[in-house]
């Protein structure tokens, strides 16, 4: 089988810590918002999920500010993002997001790609999800 790849439109979105109230635990709802979006669209790509091991790579693009200059914003294109949200948060929301879509459970992920943060003209995450044999 071959890498599947799709891009989730808007900001990219780290993953939080489910919050709680005495015993009850609970996911905020910008979190519950986005890992909805993230698993429509995974849906369209996953009829079943995959079994086995399994490669994932994260690119997370950010909007390079109206507010910077020419100058500035053309040196930033496609370089590295060196602000929050920390990449292993971004990459841990996907992998929670996708458990029984793209695979059975994250524990499948073996190995990661090159995954990277990076400026860029629009805000999105694109998501490669490889079996591995």
């Amino acid at each position: 089988m071959q890498t599947i790849s799709f891009t989730i439109p808007g900001k990219p979105f780290a993953w939080r810590r489910a919050r709680s109230h005495g015993k009850i635990r609970f996911k905020d709802k910008a979190t519950e918002a986005h890992e909805a979006t993230l698993q429509a669209i995974a849906l369209q790509h996953f009829p079943v999920p995959l079994e086995g091991p399994v490669k994932l790579t994260v690119r997370a693009v950010f909007k390079i500010p109206v507010s910077w200059s020419k100058k500035k914003a053309a040196a930033l294109f496609g370089r590295p993002h060196t602000q929050k949200p920390d990449l292993s948060n971004l990459i841990k929301h996907v992998e929670d997001g996708l458990n029984r879509i793209a695979w059975v459970d994250d524990g499948q992920i073996a190995k990661y790609g090159e995954s990277e943060k990076v400026w860029g003209d629009k805000d999105e995450m694109i998501v490669w999800v490889e079996p591995q044999s």
